[in-house]
């Protein structure tokens, strides 16, 4: 782990989430197609850690699912980051 990644971890919680089909976590029927319900399964991920507000950071797919997330929960979400989103 590089010193960059030290340092962000000292002053914030960081949470990876194993999206559906691209890690371990096998894939939904309607892939990326569902995102509201990856949206709520991100939800039930906050809740369950008793996190109040945090920043969400989506990268390539994940990108779609960040802005689901920020749009329907966006009392719960400080700043949005999308590095280099896909297009499709």
């Amino acid at each position: 782990m590089g010193p960059c990644y030290r340092q962000i971890g000292r002053r914030f919680t960081c949470i990876a989430v194993d999206l559906p089909g691209l890690g371990r976590t096998p894939r939904l029927p309607g892939g990326f197609r569902e995102l509201d319900a990856l949206a709520v399964s991100i939800e039930a991920l906050r809740i369950e850690r008793c996190i109040e507000k945090g920043h969400m950071v989506g990268h390539d797919a994940g990108c779609a699912i960040a802005v689901e997330y920020a749009h329907r929960y966006s009392h719960r979400v400080g700043r949005l980051a999308l590095l280099t989103p896909s297009i499709s």
